[in-house]
């Protein structure tokens, strides 16, 4: 054998096991970047899956303060002993209905919109006692709360 075929050889296979160990290289820092892609992914799904959530819970309870608001209207307007009854009967259902989502609200809300949903369930406590008054404060407890929870899943109005 002479030194041109060793030299050759020797060559060859440098350049092979430089190429296995390029491709192992460019394989692992393929799979790396992968993984970031799909923690980035991950990660963007699961915070649009939350505002989701937030969103469609925030619908609930306003859905349902409109709900008590017009429960009150109708009670505040009723007259007759059988109207007022049944009026009474919607008020009562539509309070417990406010209250539970509510209390979903508050697992999931920040502080600002767990404020504003606070006082808007604090007011109808209220209406009772001073339901004229009570009306215009509302309107302005309800802006509040739908500018806070419009804020927080990042939407303006």
């Amino acid at each position: 054998m002479d030194w041109s075929s060793v030299v050759s050889i020797a060559i060859t296979g440098v350049v092979g096991i430089a190429g296995v160990a390029g491709a192992i290289v460019s394989a692992r820092m393929a799979s790396t970047s992968a993984t970031k892609d799909l923690k980035l992914s991950i990660r963007a799904e699961n915070d649009r899956v939350n505002k989701a959530e937030k969103r469609r819970i925030y619908a609930a309870f306003q859905t349902s303060v409109e709900s008590m608001l017009r429960a009150a209207i109708n009670d505040g307007i009723a007259t007759e002993p059988e109207e007022k009854k049944e009026a009474r009967a919607a008020l009562e259902t539509a309070h417990n209905q406010m209250y539970l989502k509510f209390n979903e609200l508050w697992l999931i809300a920040p502080t600002s919109v767990k404020r504003s949903a606070y006082h808007i369930m604090t007011h109808f406590n209220e209406y009772a006692h001073k339901q004229e008054q009570w009306m215009g404060e509302f309107s302005i407890l309800q802006a509040q709360s739908v500018d806070a929870m419009r804020a927080d899943v990042d939407e303006t109005s």
